[in-house]
């Protein structure tokens, strides 16, 4: 998620406007549960600054309040996901408390505020219930522009839109960070990493891939567990070897949007998911190369090992011949991620 809030920080800083970046729940230093003293009000996170939320009355006097990426505004995240982490990390005292802070914050509970109101790439790919509809369905009302990520979320909130807002499809924000266009592509390895689907023996299968190709593997062991002070060197360091990859090899959502961003070809695995479950289901992955013409690059897995074998196959194939389709879809990226980036100036 590094690269979301960093999209954000690159596109602010090209506006020319001063902007402050908050956060509804940091981790908690040791102690700050029983000494709030000890919970800093201004927190970092490799070059980014961030500020407690505590209340959305801490807004007051901003221009544009601006929600950024992934499901902040989609209900559904709001009971499983946010409430019980606010109960843990001790900013409320139960998770009703907790859904009523989340839905002052990120829904609008109270109406609408004096600043402009945008929400940009979020996920809203879930099956809400009357409940939920209704709440998002108040927050949409309470918005200027909104701006959600794929076409399967832009469908399922247009019938909920009662206000004269501005609703387009955009993309995930992470698309917005620039890509190291002074790399040149590699030619004797691809990047790998996995945790996010529980797939079984991934081990073997890079080296099925790498006897397949003759490259040679290289890991991208802290995707995921970017520290706080080392978290832009970490970060820079690995986009830097995944951008000369001859390709990348995952099932983790963000490494693919910045692989495929960087314009290196991305094989993603996933679970068969027919719908969004939580805010880890692999739907969102489905749905992310289906809408940019990349579906024959990800595959969905069962538990057995043989069922790489397509895998290991499609790549061997790919890797000993031209990839006109991928070739053919970066244009159409490139010119999606310039539409959505066009449309947020505008509308800021």
């Amino acid at each position: 998620m590094y690269s979301v809030d960093l999209a954000a920080k690159n596109l602010f800083s090209q506006l020319g406007v001063p902007h402050t970046f908050f956060l509804a729940q940091p981790r908690k230093k040791r102690g700050a549960r029983y000494l709030p003293m000890l919970n800093w009000q201004q927190m970092r996170f490799g070059v980014l600054k961030h500020r407690m939320l505590h209340s959305i009355r801490e807004l007051e006097g901003f221009s544009h309040i601006v929600y950024w990426g992934d499901f902040l505004n989609n209900p559904r995240f709001g009971a499983e996901d946010f409430s019980p982490t606010d109960v843990a990390n001790g900013y409320s005292k139960n998770t009703k408390e907790a859904f009523e802070r989340w839905s002052e914050i990120f829904a609008l509970k109270g109406g609408k505020p004096s600043a402009r109101v945008i929400a940009a790439g979020g996920n809203f790919q879930h099956a809400f219930n009357q409940d939920e509809a209704a709440i998002l369905g108040s927050f949409l009302h309470s918005a200027d522009f909104v701006a959600p990520r794929d076409p399967f979320s832009f469908e399922n909130i247009a019938p909920l839109m009662t206000s004269s807002a501005t609703l387009i499809q955009g993309m995930d924000c992470a698309f917005l960070l620039p890509s190291n266009a002074s790399c040149k592509r590699a030619e004797n390895y691809f990047c790998y990493e996995f945790g996010r689907s529980s797939l079984p023996g991934t081990e073997n299968l890079v080296r099925s891939v790498e006897a397949a190709t003759g490259l040679t593997g290289i890991r991208l062991p802290h995707w995921l567990s970017l520290k706080a002070g080392s978290a832009h060197a970490v970060f820079e360091k690995q986009r830097k070897t995944l951008s000369s990859a001859q390709f990348i090899l995952t099932d983790i959502y963000h490494l693919s949007v910045n692989g495929i961003s960087s314009g290196v070809p991305v094989y993603c695995l996933g679970r068969a998911h027919d719908a969004q479950v939580g805010t880890l289901g692999d739907f969102k992955k489905k749905t992310l190369f289906s809408m940019l013409g990349l579906s024959n690059y990800y595959f969905e897995m069962g538990d057995k090992i043989d069922s790489y074998r397509s895998v290991v196959k499609t790549i061997e194939h790919r890797s000993r011949h031209s990839e006109p389709e991928w070739g053919d879809s970066q244009k159409r990226i490139v010119s999606m991620k310039e539409d959505f980036r066009s449309a947020l100036f505008s509308s800021i």
